[in-house]
């Protein structure tokens, strides 16, 4: 196995933190909301501001956990390479992706 070329996926990895964040902002807005429905006469007495509370604490939770673990995780990286060997490879931990002419696509293997 000889490992041509290395590529990172930043854009997969700056896409899917930045929609964890938005929904990270929209959860922190949905939380600040539902104590307003609490300490504003205002809104009708129906409007479940408890509710939207509790919801978006959970939401804020999940998100927090989801950024934290990608964050942790960090971007993608893919190797091209010339593979005369496949025991080699799962034995090096990588996984084949995709193929590309006679390269390979490769990565490291999630089960490590």
């Amino acid at each position: 196995m000889e490992i041509i070329a290395e590529s990172t996926l930043w854009f997969e990895y700056i896409f899917f933190l930045s929609i964890i964040g938005i929904c990270f902002i929209i959860s922190v807005l949905g939380f600040i909301i539902g104590l307003a429905t609490k300490f504003d006469r205002t809104f009708s007495k129906d409007f479940a501001g408890y509710e939207v509370t509790a919801g978006s604490l959970l939401l804020i939770a999940l998100f927090s956990a989801i950024f934290y673990a990608g964050i942790k995780a960090g971007p993608i990286v893919q190797y091209k390479a010339i593979i005369t060997d496949f025991n080699e490879v799962f034995n090096n931990g990588y996984e084949i992706i995709d193929r590309d002419g006679d390269l390979y696509i490769l990565q490291e293997s999630e089960a490590d």
